[in-house]
């Protein structure tokens, strides 16, 4: 299948969609959208000589003589309600790792994604941060798989004349220290 029916198009209204690696039967991508988009995808692979995962897995598929999969996932939706699906479900599979090419992640994820019990009480019971002082690093992230990359990075943080760590801290998008914060 390479589009919808104009009837089926208009019914659907907004939905939510995985596109499936038929030598694997796994989703590899998941995204939301009207119309035909979904089938956008697999046209961009063939017209498009950018790089990306998701392009070059359509390409693989391709070339092995295959066809991508379609799976609905949710329809009927307004824009709203399939912004929320879709992160729930990118925030879901980026938690257990299971090997999506979305290079972003979903509608608001920072501030409603995924998070255990302890970290969405953390998040809020923590004040809101005030102040940091001087000489201090503040980053921004959205996944709880960056985390590694910080604790290499405030490894190397140091201040030039005496190699003396420099403070620092992460923070979540709401401006609270709470589930998103790590004190170095």
């Amino acid at each position: 299948m390479k589009q919808f029916d104009n009837r089926s198009a208009e019914e659907i209204k907004h939905y939510v969609y995985c596109l499936i690696d038929p030598r694997t039967q796994k989703p590899f991508y998941i995204g939301k959208g009207q119309g035909n988009r979904v089938f956008a995808h697999a046209r961009d692979a063939l017209e498009n000589a950018d790089t990306t995962d998701k392009l070059d897995t359509i390409r693989e598929i391709v070339g092995s003589g295959l066809k991508v999969d379609y799976l609905i996932i949710r329809h009927g939706m307004d824009e709203t309600m399939a912004h929320a699906v879709e992160t729930a479900l990118i925030d879901f599979a980026g938690r257990f790792d299971l090997g999506l090419t979305n290079l972003v992640l979903g509608h608001q994820s920072s501030a409603f994604g995924i998070m255990t019990a302890e970290e969405v009480q953390r998040k809020y019971r923590a004040e809101p941060l005030t102040s940091l002082g001087e000489r201090c690093v503040m980053i921004n992230w959205s996944s709880p798989g960056l985390m590694d990359t910080f604790s290499m990075m405030k490894e190397s943080v140091f201040h030039a004349e005496n190699e003396e760590p420099v403070p620092c801290g992460v923070q979540g998008s709401d401006g609270r220290a709470g589930a998103h914060w790590a004190q170095c």
